[in-house]
């Protein structure tokens, strides 16, 4: 769903219909199904090949048309939020080199432009960075959210409750910025990130708020992830408040769902 919309924002298109009826103006011309778009724009369905990078697939052929558009649909963050998802260094790694050379230097140890087998012989590689919320609060779109995210699992791999809280904080305040975002301007696209945001908010909430041990011994901690949650609350009330809601997205389908979640424990 965000990556059809990143399209259509490159494309300068508003509606489906409009960016069908572009595609078919291209030259080759990109043709699809009736009404396959909006089933894109839905998250329905993905584009035939598109996991696994076939060349011929919608995704890669749009890339020639809008530049970066592919980035979108295989970035970090689709993995990253899948927090019962395991994990580990070696994997987080990949993906921190999937952001590219300028995120590796400021953050981590690893060098930009590393070969595959020089970076896997690196076995301590992450930079104790102290302002480190200076440096993800400028990265632009996704990449913001992605780091925030590796850095919060890498803290709860270290086990270091105040990181990680600081770094899920910091997904959140990405998360409000990316809504600024002309991509996420219209009620579906703000339904979406808004849902996206509640999957880290909750995940936060399993691992700390739920945690009695924490909730005695850093109960400022536990504080800071409601008052994210009470900011999320606002938010999305205000969203559901308006009228097409109900009747186009189910929005307060997921929100239930997504509060009984429980969260993998390690």
């Amino acid at each position: 769903m965000v990556w059809s919309r990143y399209v259509m924002e490159a494309a300068g298109t508003e509606q489906a219909v409009q960016m069908e009826k572009l595609l078919l103006r291209q030259k080759p011309v990109v043709r699809l199904s009736s009404g396959l778009w909006p089933r894109y724009l839905r998250g329905d369905v993905l584009p035939q090949g598109s996991l696994e990078g076939h060349r011929s697939s919608l995704v890669v052929r749009l890339d020639k048309i809008y530049p970066g558009t592919e980035s979108i649909f295989h970035h970090p963050i689709w993995t990253l939020l899948d927090f019962d998802r395991l994990l580990g260094p070696r994997d987080l790694k990949r993906h921190y080199l999937t952001l590219g050379g300028e995120i590796c230097g400021q953050l981590t140890l690893l060098p930009p432009g590393l070969e595959e087998l020089d970076y896997e012989q690196l076995s301590f590689w992450r930079e104790r960075n102290e302002s480190r919320d200076e440096i993800w609060k400028y990265l632009s779109d996704l990449d913001g959210i992605a780091v925030c995210l590796l850095e919060a699992r890498l803290d709860y791999l270290a086990q270091d409750v105040g990181g990680f809280v600081h770094a899920m904080l910091g997904a959140g305040h990405e998360f409000i910025r990316l809504g600024k975002s002309p991509v996420f301007q219209d009620d579906k696209s703000r339904a979406a990130l808004l849902l996206m945001e509640m999957m880290a908010q909750r995940y936060a909430s399993c691992l700390v708020q739920d945690d009695p041990y924490i909730k005695d011994e850093f109960p400022d901690l536990c504080l800071q992830v409601d008052h994210w949650q009470e900011s999320w609350n606002v938010r999305a009330g205000l969203h559901q408040e308006k009228p097409w809601e109900q009747r186009k997205f189910p929005f307060k389908y997921w929100v239930d769902k997504l509060k009984s979640r429980k969260y993998l424990i390690l």
